[in-house]
């Protein structure tokens, strides 16, 4: 026994199964398919338009050697640059630095519920920075940026790259330094020590020279010491210029970042062109349900398909109604104007 659904759904595809039919279909309820296309085109282009297309920009830098050979200005700076590259990333890509550009920008629209860590994720998510390697002792860095605006994608990419840069400068900078404080003091020191064990020698070479000898060795060997230093301590003040000239190791830009000509992506015509699709589909389908609330028989041939049945004789629905409407006029009934079967 089949219920009311199964032969809803076997009168609807039997109606349906050839292309006349579904033609015939669509000429009937073409005002409702027009209209559920026309609404779901609006909401389509309404959401296509709300898309904002990605602009793709990248500075790429390039780590150099020296200016100064090694031999003759050795710099004090302990590792070289490349492998300081990811902590001066993280560096640049902090949240105050980031909550800096975002601030000096004026990067994103914030109300009261937006809190500044979702903006500095926000813009962390859309800037890259990555080494690669290269051939020979050079390394490269890219520092990419997506943004909605083909200005800001470039200015982006250039503000990361210009601070990765001033990171860098300041890090060996500071190193350099730091070193020479180190190496300074401990020239201070010896000298000192030297100046204390002078000041005991003349008092003991007076009193008992026992004790000179060891007196003797214990500043030749402080002299030793005091002479290194200041050769090192030397040396890295050599260090602490070179970096601040920028004669040592450092980042260069190697290709500015320029302004894109057009969006990598821009969902709004795909968009607009899926929804479209979408729309067309769910107005058939809307169609077929209103077919299969209200099934009737509309030729011989689906009499067929379904029954099994052949007509003898077919009367078009309209040459019925106006002869229903014709015989009930004549006799003086009253009738609706519509023909039934």
């Amino acid at each position: 026994m089949l219920n009311d659904r199964d032969r809803e759904r076997d009168g609807v595809l039997g109606q349906l199964s050839t292309l006349d039919d579904m033609l015939d279909m669509v000429a009937r309820r073409w005002v409702l398919m027009l209209a559920v296309m026309i609404f779901g085109l609006a909401l389509s282009i309404g959401f296509g338009l709300g898309q904002r297309p990605v602009y793709h920009a990248r500075e790429v830098l390039q780590i150099v050697p020296p200016k100064v050979a090694q031999e003759l200005a050795a710099t004090t700076v302990g590792e070289p640059l490349v492998r300081h590259v990811p902590q001066l990333a993280r560096e640049v890509q902090s949240e105050t630095s980031l909550a800096e550009i975002i601030n000096a920008y004026g990067l994103f629209a914030r109300d009261d519920e937006t809190s500044m860590s979702a903006l500095t994720e926000r813009l962390r998510e859309r800037v890259d920075i990555r080494l690669t390697a290269a051939s020979g002792a050079s390394a490269v860095v890219v520092v990419e940026a997506r943004m909605d605006h083909p200005e800001l994608a470039r200015l982006m990419a250039q503000e990361f790259s210009h601070r990765l840069i001033g990171q860098s400068v300041a890090m060996r900078i500071g190193e350099a330094r730091a070193t020479l404080h180190f190496l300074t003091q401990a020239e201070t020191a010896l000298r000192a020590e030297l100046a204390a064990m002078e000041a005991q020698w003349a008092v003991s070479a007076t009193a008992s020279r026992a004790e000179t000898r060891e007196l003797e060795r214990e500043q030749q060997r402080l002299r030793q010491e005091l002479a290194l230093a200041a050769q090192r301590r030397g040396q890295a003040q050599i260090g602490v210029d070179l970096e601040v000239q920028r004669q040592s190791e450092r980042l260069v830009v190697l290709e500015p970042a320029q302004r894109p000509e057009r969006p990598v992506t821009d969902i709004r015509g795909l968009s607009i062109a899926i929804g479209g699709a979408i729309s067309t589909i769910l107005a058939f389908i809307v169609a077929l349900i209103a077919e299969g609330r209200h099934p009737v028989l509309r030729s011989a041939g689906q009499m067929y398909r379904l029954t099994g049945i052949s007509p003898i004789i077919t009367v078009p629905c309209g040459a019925l109604a106006a002869n229903v409407h014709g015989a009930r006029a004549a006799e003086g009934t009253p009738g609706s104007g519509e023909g039934q079967v």
